[in-house]
């Protein structure tokens, strides 16, 4: 069985010393360096334009009267990026929230940039969200699960807390902070975790008690922080609005149900099949086709692809392959992709495993025992970007003759190529393999599993009952293939209309000032659009943003396609006209 890697308390404080020390050194390297100094100043200046920009934008006329709210909006602050400031200038303008009194809800990181950023959108009324410490000076009215009773991962998942924030929540946060496989209960900071869940429920229970709000926009729902102010806002009537993007697009999610959250990445449910016409699908298809052959050519911008397709420049074919592993060319080989093991493995409503290690654990097990295929494992995309534990950590380089690990230097799409079928929990590989004609295992329910394109299991135990079966031979490529087609249209495609306007990726950073003036200012017919459909999306109560969008339209592109569409002509963010 795979173990996750218990560090010892002197391991993770010396860690946390270095951390602080290499933080310290490079602050101290930004005041000394003459060109860190103007580097520093010159992204503070352009962090500042941008900033002005995008407030001027969010103040202009919105669709419509501003949406009525029974209070103030309260405006997280404690994520800082430039994009994310984007998206909340789109919601603002879109709702008319200018006309409301909006309170900037301020954390622990960034508090100067933030501030400044803040008062340039007139937003001068700040909360300082310290949760640290909360719980033990607040009244304390329900019982609370203490460190002590949690003897094992399974009592995180199995415990009801605060807030009746989700337990699957709670345990991704953790598993996050750790860095690990599975939640270490004996973990020098565990203790210090789970008080932290109930400081952060008692700071948003006193924020929500002495406050009238009316709108919670939130930039993240996993934090303990974000959290906690979701369900005590929920619980009392308060609306929620989630604000992410990915794929260039707007991925808004209105938190009115315990399962919304499971929404966050905007994929489209079977229901909205059903809305589409002939004409859509087809379009769909084509867009969801362009995208993912893109995607696989390299030419993919989020991380993911960029670590899969991008920056993997080796060649391997199917006789390199059994050459290198001495196993038989006609044995079919199939490939397990690994997930990350600390990134959120509940948030598309994983239940048949406790955590990734879990299922890969039953996986490696099981496929052991299957010497008539090839298995080849393959360690998660961006395994070096994210840190803390990896595949390679866990398992022996060989673990038997019949299963052997990929070399990170694979192109992924050579992989998939020599291959015979993939199994996976739901990485985004089962998309593509399936779009290339390939058989796809999903061991649990996940964001596309509905859709017809993959072997899906209900339970473990039908998992581990088709691992030891042919399962890959019960396969229709051109149904699958039009099946895929279709989910990946409508997830990573983009009305026609849209096209230009591709926002862009949070992890730009600071080079994403550079961008937001000439994506407004040369896209005023997408702009408008977006915000009548933001506002229409929002009166409408639907969940998720990006599948309301695209059921609403008839045409279709994708967005890397969109990114290189021509704007029309510029104009100020206040003169924008507005659709009737």
């Amino acid at each position: 069985m795979l173990k996750a890697v218990a560090k010892s308390p002197l391991a993770i404080a010396l860690e946390d010393v270095a951390r602080d020390l290499v933080n310290h050194g490079r602050a101290v390297q930004r005041q000394l360096v003459p060109q860190l100094r103007r580097e520093a100043r010159d992204n503070d200046r352009r962090r500042a334009s941008t900033d002005e920009y995008i407030a001027d934008f969010s103040r202009g006329t919105p669709p419509a009267s501003p949406i009525p709210l029974d209070g103030a909006v309260l405006v997280d602050a404690m994520w800082d990026n430039a994009s994310h400031w984007l998206r909340y200038a789109l919601l603002r303008r879109a709702l008319g929230l200018t006309q409301h009194q909006e309170i900037g809800l301020i954390g622990r990181y960034s508090v100067r940039q933030v501030k400044a950023t803040l008062r340039r959108f007139g937003i001068e009324r700040f909360e300082h969200f310290e949760p640290t410490g909360t719980a033990k000076r607040h009244s304390q009215e329900t019982p609370q699960p203490l460190p002590r009773d949690l003897r094992s991962a399974e009592d995180v998942l199995a415990q009801k807390w605060p807030a009746d924030i989700p337990s699957s929540l709670i345990y991704d946060e953790i598993l996050r902070k750790q860095k690990g496989g599975l939640v270490d209960v004996t973990h020098p900071r565990f203790a210090q975790h789970v008080l932290h869940v109930h400081d952060c429920v008692a700071a948003a229970t006193m924020l929500f008690d002495r406050e009238q709000i009316g709108l919670v926009v939130l930039s993240h729902v996993f934090t303990f922080e974000h959290a906690a102010l979701a369900w005590v806002a929920k619980a009392r009537g308060i609306p929620v609005v989630i604000m992410q993007g990915a794929f260039g697009t707007l991925r808004l999610v209105r938190l009115q149900d315990d399962a919304d959250y499971f929404r966050y990445s905007n994929a489209p449910m079977p229901a909205d099949l059903d809305a589409l016409t002939d004409d859509q699908r087809e379009r769909l298809r084509i867009a969801g086709r362009n995208y993912i052959a893109q995607r696989c050519a390299g030419r993919g911008e989020d991380i993911g692809a960029a670590y899969a397709f991008n920056r993997p420049k080796a060649q391997i074919s199917r006789a390199e392959l059994c050459r290198r592993f001495e196993w038989p060319v006609e044995r079919p080989i199939i490939t397990i992709y690994a997930s990350k093991w600390f990134d959120t493995p509940h948030a598309c409503g994983m239940s048949n495993f406790r955590d990734f290690l879990d299922w890969t654990n039953l996986t490696l097990r099981v496929a052991t025992e299957r010497p008539d295929v090839s298995w080849l494992l393959k360690p998660h995309p961006v395994d070096t970007w994210y840190g803390g534990l990896t595949l390679r950590d866990v398992i022996p380089e060989a673990r038997s003759g019949n299963m052997r690990i990929a070399d990170d230097s694979w192109n992924a799409r050579e992989v998939m190529t020599a291959v015979d079928g993939l199994v996976t929990m739901h990485g985004t590989a089962g998309i593509e393999y399936a779009l290339s004609g390939k058989p796809v295992l999903c061991a649990d329910h996940g964001w596309y599993s509905q859709f017809g394109f993959a072997h899906v299991a209900e339970s473990r135990g039908r998992y581990e009952d088709l691992l030891q079966q042919r399962w890959w031979e019960d396969h229709d490529p051109t149904a699958t293939e039009a099946r895929a087609a279709l989910f990946a249209g409508l997830y990573y495609g983009i009305p026609t209309w849209q096209a230009g306007l591709v926002l862009p990726d949070d992890i730009a950073q600071d080079s994403i000032c550079g961008l937001v003036q000439p994506l407004l200012g040369d896209n005023t017919a997408a702009v408008r659009e977006e915000l009548v459909t933001i506002r229409n999306w929002f009166e409408a109560g639907h969940v998720a943003y990006h599948p309301f969008k695209m059921l609403a339209a008839d045409e279709y592109t994708d967005v890397i396609s969109g990114r290189r569409s021509d704007g029309p002509e510029t104009m100020e963010p206040n003169d924008l006209p507005l659709v009737s």
